[in-house]
């Protein structure tokens, strides 16, 4: 059985002599996580109306995730974008950042905006999270709820 981040110490005796062997450590597996996620606010960008369109463009943003694994837990930061259309409706785009103590995570995102506000990107590990990429989505409303998947290697390719 392994598990991320393990190593396995075997004890074998020949002839009543005891010798160790450790194992390699396996390559880390996927991980489903789960947790919420506080919007800081935003400050800064531009707002821009175009015809019917509202364009916000470069507002910074923070936001703090809780996860249930601290990998993906920390201070997170971005910039976002948005077009917004008649009707209370749009699709909003940007970079992400977490960071927390063991690394960081950096790569971009994107959502729909309507009756309720649903997002999903993919971020890429760094430091401690060197080989890994988060998957993650959120849905916004009272509480923004957070689901995704840690996994080895990059992200795939549209």
């Amino acid at each position: 059985l392994w598990a991320a981040g393990a190593v396995i110490v075997m004890c074998l005796t020949i002839d009543g002599v005891t010798a160790l062997a450790q194992s390699p450590t396996p390559p880390p597996a996927a991980v489903w996580v789960t947790g919420t996620a506080i919007e800081n606010g935003g400050s800064g960008g531009t707002v821009t109306q175009v015809g019917d369109v509202t364009q916000t463009r470069g507002e910074i943003f923070t936001d703090t995730m809780t996860m249930s694994d601290p990998r993906v837990s920390g201070a997170g930061s971005g910039i976002w974008n948005q077009d917004r259309y008649p009707g209370d409706i749009g699709i909003s785009w940007g970079t992400s950042r977490l960071e927390n103590a063991g690394g960081a995570w950096a790569g971009t995102f994107v959502s729909a905006d309507g009756p309720t506000v649903v997002s999903s990107g993919f971020l890429i590990g760094e430091g401690g999270y060197e080989g890994l990429t988060f998957y993650w989505h959120q849905d916004m409303g009272d509480t923004v709820t957070v689901t995704g998947i840690i996994f080895p290697g990059d992200p795939p390719t549209p």
